[in-house]
């Protein structure tokens, strides 16, 4: 029956859904006990434009669909949204980065390659069979605290306030 029912979502092209992890209400109610939640930290809006950010979207949509038949539930959050959990969690090698948690066997996985759509699918895999690294979650579990949605846009511009100065006071 899920087979089917898989098979009939990959005709119609309905996509998977992708959470914007914006407070832990949205990661208690989507990550269930017996799935495999999927998380994307894509760069900050600061140091990416909004179209290189919808274009890791995509592709994580990408692998979301051809992943449709495993039992894992997709999120994405902005990198330093986090600072804390990004830090237990040692993701201090660049963004984007991408993990996979289960909160039944309170583990880890942590992607190395660097983020494609065939190295996150093959990542995938590698945990669906139990072949990819895990570390125990960190003490307390995943904590998320609450920040602003993004608004789909680049960042804003930031405007210094001039300097004043007088030369002749150096």
């Amino acid at each position: 029956m899920t087979a089917q029912a898989n098979e009939l979502l990959e005709k119609a092209n309905i996509e998977p859904e992708i959470h914007e992890i914006v407070n832990q209400k949205v990661f208690t109610k989507n990550c269930g006990e017996a799935k495999i939640c999927t998380l994307l930290f894509v760069p900050s809006i600061y140091e990416s434009s909004a179209e290189q950010r919808k274009q890791y979207l995509a592709e994580f949509m990408e692998v979301a669909k051809k992943n449709r038949k495993n039992p894992v539930v997709y999120f994405w959050l902005a990198a330093g949204d986090q600072l804390d959990l990004e830090r237990k969690l040692n993701l201090g090698f660049g963004y984007p980065a991408v993990l996979a948690v289960s909160r039944t066997k309170n583990v880890v996985a942590t992607m190395r390659s660097s983020f494609s759509v065939q190295n996150t699918n093959e990542f995938i895999t590698k945990v669906m069979t139990g072949s990819a690294a895990v570390s125990p979650l960190p003490q307390g579990g995943l904590e998320f605290k609450k920040v602003a949605a993004w608004d789909g846009k680049d960042a804003p511009v930031i405007e210094e306030e001039p300097l004043d100065y007088d030369p002749a006071d150096l």
